[in-house]
């Protein structure tokens, strides 16, 4: 499995379409300059820290993509479980 392969995977594993995920690796392209060569290499011969890293920055991009432009998406609160229980709390208390 390749990196673009398996970051994807991970973006449509928590709840992105595929199109919304190919939006998301082409930011973290941009910022990952030093992996420009190595988008299609196979993970298995890397680190998993390179997998993490990129993971790490796949995600806060996908939140800052659909906070910027689907606000409601329902990806948003698999990408940030904490924030949206803590809205879903406050939106339940009585009033």
């Amino acid at each position: 499995m390749t990196f673009n392969e398996k970051i994807a995977g991970l973006l449509v594993n928590h709840g992105l379409w595929d199109d919304e995920a190919k939006v998301v690796i082409r930011m973290v392209k941009a910022e990952q300059p030093s992996m420009a060569d190595r988008w299609d290499d196979d993970v298995s011969g890397y680190p998993d820290a390179i997998v993490v890293t990129l993971w790490m920055s796949a995600k806060r991009n996908a939140i800052e993509y659909l906070k910027a432009y689907h606000s409601n998406h329902f990806a948003l609160c698999l990408l940030e479980p904490k924030e949206h229980e803590a809205v879903a709390k406050a939106e339940a208390a009585p009033k």
